[in-house]
């Protein structure tokens, strides 16, 4: 009966590691509550194993709770600078970056809404724009270059 039994630092830990996967995986660290609990339950699993701490469940409970709070406040604000320093979701630099083909259209600089070119390309139709600001018109025919996408659009130079 005692091989079931397994200590408090054990419990702590596969609790801290269970809540660790669980803001990763299910919530991204968008919320970083779980990640916080779960420093508190390592450190206070360190503290078991090494005896400082009474093993039982008031006192655990407590210390989960105060390094919980200790960690928020050393890592708030890092981790919410981490957070934000993610690329914004309409600037997508790299993720079509070098494809190229040949245009269907004229693309003019200050072509207006009903004059949009598209090109279909995995399965999406998108919106060209020129990358160039110093470009004024690039002829149907002529292969282009994509060298930034953003939502819905791909922006182009043509090849040299």
């Amino acid at each position: 009966m005692n091989d079931l039994v397994i200590s408090y630092p054990t419990w702590l830990t596969i609790v801290g590691v269970s809540l660790v996967i669980l803001e990763f995986v299910v919530f991204g660290f968008s919320t970083l509550f779980l990640l916080f609990i779960a420093l508190g339950c390592f450190v206070t699993a360190l503290i078991l194993y090494v005896g400082i701490l009474e093993p039982a469940l008031l006192p655990i409970s407590i210390s989960v709770g105060i390094f919980s709070l200790l960690a928020t406040a050393l890592l708030w604000k890092p981790m919410r600078k981490f957070q934000n320093s993610q690329q914004s979701p309409e600037i997508q630099p790299n993720a079509f970056a070098g494809v190229k083909f040949r245009l269907s259209a004229d693309l003019a600089a200050n072509a207006g809404v009903t004059d949009v070119v598209t090109q279909r390309y995995s399965g999406i139709e998108w919106d060209l724009e020129l990358f160039d600001e110093h470009e004024e018109l690039i002829v149907a025919g002529t292969e282009v270059e994509v060298k930034r996408a953003a939502v819905g659009k791909l922006y182009v130079v043509r090849t040299s």
